[in-house]
């Protein structure tokens, strides 16, 4: 079926739940709606079976009406449909409508809640060296989330605050009083914003996207919010254009609870019809996600996010609020920064600290922004480089799906690449490509890197005059490197003594499209970080008899090769081609080494 409704939904961190009145009281609370004329709402888990028909009847059976027009949202539910009925017991109301229809009537009551609580260079959160950061000056190099639309489903904003004002604001809704006009009542909305697009201004502080667009809509007057409000706001934001929703604010249920269905449904169809990023907070109450139900962060289509701390860890205990920790478990699938981190404050126009899960999901926010803005990418993407870029630590095994925080530098640098997902070298090639070491394996375009193709002579060439800074040749050294688009490069290196061709002792051609064997790879990088004599000769046991014995016992000595037959690694496998997602990884490794 398809019926229109009008959503709404509401922010929060703790879930509190209205108790069942016992049959008498609901009785009377039914007599004293007829009275008063009092309605509540109910949403309805479409079955196979349901037709409009049959939710009319249902509906009217007591005294209800599905609703058939949305003021706001505009937009359509297929998989859940809400129900106006009269009176003020939610609870018994869903029941009678679930034996009329056969299908699960969830009461939809479940109350969210939003959490209590010159500046960069204090903002350890971002990228303060040696510290727990999210690193967003690396990914600042490809991107700051300009023309990316972030929804803000929260208490408002406050467009007057210094780092509020010069943030484009696109679409505002207040879903509380039915304007465009979501003007801040607590705070939390605006410190929300603030730390997902406040601009490099000056003033106070940065966002983790500076360039990015705010739609800021108003679903929650106080830090208790109504369970309809942010389903229509999350409604609203597909149908008027957003990238990405976030929702600092959630709930927790008990397993299986229809309130919580209804939440992962509606969310699920706004995701599939508009392409649309959801990324909410996981909860500070320290809920397990394998016990309960952590409303909308643990549902399939949403990416739920727990809090780090400052040194890089799984947040057990909150800096200003040490009786409360993240919420963790299956479902909620990275962290980030949320333990005292600085944000701006709306009451005094000024800036402060704080903790929760609230602020490290707008840092997510602002970095799936950066994501969207350097690339056309889908919000499943955006959501996989996130998680596949993470930094791990033991910390958060078992707390969140990735087992890490969000990375920007690595998650936008592995974006420019439409096929480095799902690779074991997909940090290994975001790494190479942000040193410009690698621009692609397909020009014009360059937007594929081809982690399995095999490693030729003449790209070999040129990851190591790009990895070098090699200066450009003062001859041409080889008689078939003409035409190729590596020549330049080929050239620079013989210059540089790295290689000296192919045909010895002549050496007047360099084979461009050879394949590298993982023994030359040893060769090449040995000449060309200068590696000094000795190395591991006991790290394995094949390659006694190779031409490139002392080059590879070099390469073991400086960490760059582990071996190719893991987990013992106690062989080289010389003679195998190099394939480019393990060159990003032996590159990496060569140049780090060196640094240091």
């Amino acid at each position: 079926m398809h019926g229109s409704k009008r959503l709404a939904l509401v922010l929060m961190i703790m879930a509190m739940f209205a108790a069942l009145l016992p049959v008498s009281a609901q009785e009377s609370a039914s007599a004293d709606a007829e009275a008063t004329g009092e309605t509540v709402y109910v949403w309805a888990l479409v079955g196979d079976t349901a037709t409009s028909a049959d939710l009319e009847t249902a509906a009217a059976s007591v005294d209800g009406v599905v609703e058939a027009t949305s003021t706001i949202s505009g937009f359509d539910f297929d998989s859940v449909v809400r129900i106006e009925v009269e009176g003020t017991d939610n609870e018994a109301a869903a029941a009678r409508l679930s034996d009329e229809l056969g299908v699960t009537v969830a009461p939809g009551n479940t109350e969210l809640t939003v959490s209590e609580d010159p500046l960069q260079a204090e903002q350890w959160a971002l990228d303060v060296p040696g510290e727990g950061g999210i690193e967003t000056a690396g990914a600042w190099e490809r991107s700051r989330g300009a023309d990316v639309v972030v929804a803000v489903a929260d208490s408002g904003i406050d467009p007057t605050h210094p780092d509020i004002a010069d943030i484009p604001l696109v679409s505002p809704y207040d879903f509380i009083e039915d304007d465009e006009d979501p003007q801040e009542t607590i705070g939390h909305g605006t410190a929300v914003s603030s730390l997902i697009a406040a601009p490099e201004n000056g003033v106070g502080m940065v966002g983790a996207a500076p360039e990015a667009s705010i739609m800021p809509l108003r679903v929650c007057p106080d830090r208790s919010c109504d369970f309809n409000a942010v389903l229509a706001a999350v409604a609203y934001a597909g149908e008027n254009g957003a990238d990405i929703v976030n929702l600092s604010l959630g709930g927790t249920l008990p397993e299986g609870h229809s309130d919580a269905q209804v939440i992962n449904d509606a969310i699920a169809e706004v995701v599939e019809e508009h392409d649309i990023l959801v990324i909410a907070a996981a909860g500070n109450d320290r809920g397990d996600a394998s016990e309960v139900e952590l409303v909308p962060a643990e549902g399939d289509a949403v990416l739920g996010v727990a809090s780090s701390s400052q040194d890089g860890t799984f947040t057990e205990d909150f800096t200003n609020a040490p009786d409360f920790g993240s919420s963790f478990g299956p479902g909620i699938g990275l962290a980030a920064p949320g333990d005292n981190v600085i944000t701006a404050t709306a009451a005094t126009g000024e800036w402060a600290r704080g903790d929760g899960t609230s602020y490290a999901t707008p840092l997510t926010s602002g970095v799936a922004a950066l994501i969207e803005g350097a690339n056309d990418r889908s919000s499943a993407e955006v959501e996989e480089y996130l998680l596949q870029t993470v930094t791990e630590h033991d910390s958060f095994e078992g707390r969140v799906d990735s087992g890490g925080k969000v990375n920007a530098r690595y998650s936008v640098w592995a974006s420019k690449f439409t096929d480095s997902l799902d690779i074991v070298f997909i940090e290994d090639i975001a790494w190479i490509a942000q040193q410009g070491v690698t621009i692609g394996c397909n020009p014009p375009d360059n937007d594929l890197y081809c982690s399995d193709w095999e490693v030729e002579r003449e790209e070999m060439a040129s990851f190591i005059a790009r990895a070098l800074d090699l200066p450009a040749a003062t001859q041409d050294y080889f008689e078939d490197d003409n035409g190729s688009v590596h020549e330049d490069d080929i050239n620079a290196i013989r210059e540089a003594g790295i290689s000296y061709g192919c045909n010895a002792p002549e050496n007047t051609r360099y084979c461009p499209t050879d394949v590298v064997t993982r023994g030359q790879m040893a060769a090449f990088l040995s000449r060309a970080f200068g590696y000094e004599e000795g190395g591991n000769d006991s790290a394995f046991t094949d390659h006694n008899d190779s031409v490139f014995y002392e080059d590879i016992n070099k390469l073991a000595r400086e960490n760059v090769t582990i071996g190719c037959n893991p987990p013992q690694n106690d062989r080289y496998c010389a003679e195998d081609g190099v394939l480019r997602g393990q060159m990003a990884a032996f590159l990496r490794r060569a140049i780090t080494s060196a640094e240091s």
